[in-house]
């Protein structure tokens, strides 16, 4: 397994059992499609053209481009910033959101998602804020790269 965490498709996996929670998957509510999709996706091999490129003999076949014009449709690209993909990133954003809202009221805090706040320069919009007697939490949720220090971003 070491092998594949050096790797540019394994090294996300490198960290996956720090996090408990990625491993929780409501898999008898899941078809066999979406089983075998959060499959790819948490094994990070999801199909994209940087890796099909690989088992490309000719080189004029090795076509990295993302159909949205991005020089390089990696896994990365994919998960994190294609446009085509933006209305999906935005929903598991919400959810995980929603996740902590959940889990911080059952611990008997006050949660304002996405509170305007005006300050001198200009309203601020934090995802989420929670307090309970002298304790505040201020929140910003990032869906952060495969490849970052887990622990470094939160």
């Amino acid at each position: 397994m070491n092998r594949l965490h050096i790797t540019v498709d394994g090294l996300g996996l490198k960290q996956h059992s720090l996090t408990s929670s990625n491993n929780n998957l409501p898999y008898d509510k899941l078809t066999s499609k979406e089983f075998l999709q959060c499959l790819h996706v948490h094994s990070s091999s999801l199909y994209n053209n940087v890796r099909a490129s690989r088992t490309s003999t000719r080189t004029e076949n090795r076509n990295t481009r993302c159909d949205s014009g991005y020089p390089a449709q990696s896994l990365g690209h994919i998960i994190q910033t294609c446009s085509k993909t933006h209305a999906t990133r935005m929903d598991r954003h919400d959810t995980i959101l929603k996740a902590i809202a959940k889990h911080l009221q059952q611990r008997q805090f006050h949660v304002a998602i996405e509170p305007r706040i005006p300050t001198k320069d200009g309203i601020r919009i934090p995802d989420l804020i929670a307090w309970k007697e002298d304790l505040a939490i201020c929140s910003d949720v990032t869906i952060s790269s495969d490849i970052a220090i887990l622990n470094a971003d939160h």
